[in-house]
């Protein structure tokens, strides 16, 4: 396996306006212009980039305990197909209609921080701790402590997945009746996120490696890699690439589909990233435990301040309005909408 580390240096050299188009299936078609700065790249130079700072005045907002939630320390996000947005934190789950917070804790759900969530084909809300897990069908909750849960996906197919803490990946039927568990090795059974690329593949990021399901095979794919210590989370943009961050490491890796590693990207300051969610326009947002919020343009990763320059952040999601999410360790949760115009 031979792998390609991209090194960058940047410079802003002006600002200048970029139309996009985007259609996806729970939106319409539209133009939007949105103002980023235009970047030079230099590559194949020997010291990595630092963070490129990113001007902007886009709109922030914070949710606390004042607001209704009763935890600061958010841990999982979710939103559910009614537009729902669901909330884990240390005490919890709780449910944001836009409006609102509606709060379940323990013992009504299982206990423990709640560290996923994720919705079946039959419209249930699946919530995961390192204790158990719990189903809601709308009006009760069900609990079984039979193994942790980190991580939640439904597929193209409606294949739902759970990523456990110790028993590996287990894949679950549409109709909810057949279970098919992936067990590989010590560290690679505790599965931290899921996502599906656009062939139907199956991937998934453990403490040891990144693995691929294709229908009943799979193959460990990228480890023993010096940048990453942990493999901690995965998603796809909309240019099909497969994006990778980790712990403990430096960067982000990004595949196209199930080929050899594509780049490495790792500007000075990448450290600990807790969470990848793809935007609308081929971006992917970063959520770190020590660099708080950054941006990848495909190019170049930038840095966002929040107006509280909060730094740990353990959680991100993009909802069908491409509204940011962002989940705070001891600040609450962060509404960040970019700055854009409507056509």
């Amino acid at each position: 396996m031979t792998h390609l580390r991209l090194k960058y240096n940047t410079k802003i050299i002006s600002l200048n306006i970029l139309i996009l188009s985007f259609n996806t299936s729970q939106m319409i078609r539209k133009n939007i212009i949105i103002i980023l700065p235009l970047v030079c790249l230099f590559g194949c130079i020997e010291e990595p980039a630092k963070l490129t700072p990113f001007n902007h005045q886009d709109s922030f907002t914070y949710f606390k305990s004042e607001q209704g939630l009763p935890s600061n320390e958010i841990h999982s996000l979710f939103e559910d197909s009614k537009g729902n947005l669901w909330v884990g934190h240390s005490l919890g789950v709780s449910r944001f209609n836009g409006t609102q917070f509606t709060n379940f804790i323990n013992p009504t759900i299982v206990g423990g921080a709640i560290l996923a969530i994720g919705e079946d084909a039959e419209g249930h809300i699946w919530i995961g701790s390192a204790i158990g897990f719990s189903e809601y069908n709308g009006s009760t909750w069900a609990t079984s402590t039979q193994f942790g849960i980190q991580s939640y996906f439904l597929t193209r197919s409606k294949e739902f997945w759970a990523g456990t803490l110790g028993q590996g990946a287990i894949r679950v039927s549409p109709n909810g009746q057949q279970r098919q568990f992936f067990f590989n090795c010590n560290n690679c059974n505790i599965v931290t996120d899921i996502t599906e690329d656009d062939s139907g593949n199956v991937w998934y990021t453990t403490y040891d490696g990144v693995f691929i399901i294709s229908g009943n095979n799979f193959k460990r794919w990228a480890f023993n890699i010096p940048e990453f210590d942990y493999f901690s989370s995965v998603t796809k943009d909309s240019w099909g690439n497969i994006l990778v961050g980790g712990l403990n490491s430096a960067g982000i890796l990004r595949f196209k589909d199930d080929q050899d590693i594509k780049d490495i990207y790792n500007p000075v300051g990448l450290h600990n990233a807790s969470g990848l969610a793809s935007d609308f326009y081929g971006g992917v947002f970063i959520t770190t435990f020590e660099n708080g919020l950054l941006y990848f343009d495909g190019r170049v990763i930038f840095e966002i301040k929040t107006p509280n320059a909060d730094t740990d952040l353990s959680c991100i999601w993009v909802d069908s309005e491409g509204t940011v999410w962002i989940g705070t360790s001891s600040n609450g949760l962060i509404k960040y909408q970019p700055k854009t115009k409507q056509m």
